[in-house]
């Protein structure tokens, strides 16, 4: 059930590292809208970073089984439908400002797909 905090398997690796990227994310520019720039802590950038921050705890304190592999895939398909619902409001906002996705958004799509990739790689192992 605990482990002794050995990440063993690519499958934690992987998951560990989406979580680093997806907390590091939280904290860079999600939007531009004109000069101005929001950080994802400024939102649901919070949300994120709690997300990876277990993602993270379960990578490095678990012992990756079937549960935990299941937590951090649901968890990253709940880091994607946020980094989505971003993506989304861009392009239903009026268009009186510029807005444009920043990095942040960017890499927080990318580590909540990180996170369904590491399940998948030790499914496919088994």
């Amino acid at each position: 059930m605990y482990g002794d905090g050995d990440v063993s398997t690519r499958g934690e690796k992987v998951a560990l590292g989406a979580a680093a990227l997806t907390a590091l994310a939280a904290f860079l520019p999600w939007v531009s809208v004109g000069p101005r720039t929001v950080a994802g802590i400024e939102g649901e950038g919070l949300l994120t970073l709690l997300l990876a921050a277990v993602v993270g705890g379960i990578s490095l304190v678990r012992d990756w089984e079937r549960v935990d592999r299941i937590a951090v895939g649901s968890l990253g398909i709940l880091t994607i439908v946020i980094a989505a619902l971003w993506y989304g409001s861009l392009s239903t906002e009026p268009r009186i400002m510029v807005l444009a996705a920043g990095i942040g958004l960017h890499l927080t799509m990318v580590g909540g797909s990180g996170m369904l990739v590491a399940v998948l790689l030790d499914r496919l192992n088994e």
